[in-house]
């Protein structure tokens, strides 16, 4: 039977080359595993991107990811056992690593079981040195990387490939309670994530008041801002417990959605409402500003008009000051221009329909069916060139 000395040497798979505090170099052995490791007992890939690896020191272990794989040319490494002189010192390929450190695995002993239990901690508490060994870790320290043994952790999310299949679960109360971000390429499965940690936590919520005894559903409010519409069926079958708003217009059985002013700042505002800078953006904070301190019920409708034509007027003077490269040159400048023209007539026709019949209406439709005259013209004449 192999000593706990003997077993903790099979695991040493390279030394460490050079350390930086995000990024750790690895040479590894010439005996060390090509693409399938056996060294911990059970098959496992190695060496393999996004694996991982453990460099123990004097606070536990470093716990690394490994983010680059390759062959150098060193010079043949030197032992002690053989004489070197007269030889030629020729290049020799090294396989080596780059690996990110992550967090720190600590080991104690449980006194209920008498077992070592893994725990993983954030952060480094002590980098290693340049000739400390690098280990494969063991499937239990592998499963308490990415948190399968942690008692707080009751929502599984997946498994991972790159762990043995190990269970991927986390707690809702903490990742809920800080800022979360699930990044993919398109079609990778993001939205259905984001569907499925909402789904699967209150499954776990439910699981665990079902056991405690207590009934009813869990006491959770989630609120998804869908500009794609991508969750419009995702909780369907939930029934009642979940509400759809749509921006306005909105069928008949369907709901408006209505946001309070306090809610987002004026950058947010503009980037939901897409304001263009030149006029709207402007009126848009000064609309927010006196909407917020109770000022807009005393400003007459004719006044927002003559604002909005005062503002467009400004800025269509400047880009004819500015000249034509303001509005005919370059592709970013006609796009620019055409956009404004189409929030004008927007706007005019929208003002025209709000107030009474008269010059200033006719006004406005005038003002909207020019601006609409010159983008249809401007687009037939980019589509004959």
């Amino acid at each position: 039977m192999a000593s706990p000395v003997e077993l903790l040497a099979g695991l040493v798979v390279g030394t460490v080359e050079s350390v930086a505090p995000d990024d750790v170099r690895v040479v590894l052995d010439p005996d060390a595993p090509l693409s399938t490791s056996f060294n911990t007992g059970t098959p496992a890939s190695f060496p393999r991107l996004n694996g991982y690896i453990l460099i123990p020191n004097e606070a536990g272990a470093t716990v690394g990811f490994v983010s680059w794989m390759g062959i150098e040319r060193s010079p043949y490494p030197k032992r002690s056992s053989s004489n070197d002189l007269g030889l030629v010192d020729l290049p020799f390929p090294a396989r080596k690593m780059s690996v990110s450190p992550v967090g720190t695995l600590r080991t104690r002993r449980d006194r209920a079981t008498g077992r070592n239990v893994h725990e993983l901690s954030r952060g480094v508490v002590a980098f290693p040195s340049v000739g400390d060994q690098v280990l494969i870790p063991t499937p239990d320290q592998v499963a308490a990387i990415v948190g399968a043994n942690d008692r707080e952790r009751r929502v599984k999310i997946g498994s991972s490939p790159m762990a043995a299949d190990t269970p991927v679960l986390v707690d809702p109360d903490k990742i809920f309670g800080r800022h979360l971000a699930v990044l993919g390429n398109t079609g990778s499965g993001k939205s259905c994530s984001v569907a499925g940690l909402v789904r699967w936590s209150l499954e776990a919520a439910k699981e665990a008041r079902a056991k405690s005894g207590q009934a009813g559903g869990p006491n959770a409010r989630f609120i998804v801002l869908d500009p794609n519409g991508e969750y419009a069926n995702a909780f369907s079958d939930l029934g009642d417990s979940a509400r759809l708003f749509r921006v306005p217009p909105v069928a008949v059985d369907e709901k408006a959605l209505g946001v309070p002013a306090w809610m987002w700042n004026g950058h947010e505002w503009g980037a939901v409402a897409h304001a263009q800078p030149g006029a709207q953006r402007p009126l848009l904070l000064q609309g927010i500003r006196e909407l917020k301190s109770g000022q807009t019920e005393g400003v007459p409708r004719e006044a927002v008009i003559g604002r909005y034509v005062s503002s467009y007027s400004i800025r269509l003077s400047a880009m004819l000051t500015q000249g034509s490269q303001a509005f005919a040159g370059s592709h970013r400048a006609r796009f620019d221009c055409a956009r404004l023209l189409e929030a004008i007539a927007s706007d005019m026709a929208s003002f025209a329909e709000s107030i009474v019949e008269g010059v200033e209406s006719a006004q406005l439709v005038s003002i909207s069916e020019m601006a609409t005259e010159v983008v249809t013209q401007s687009s037939q004449l980019s589509m004959n060139a």
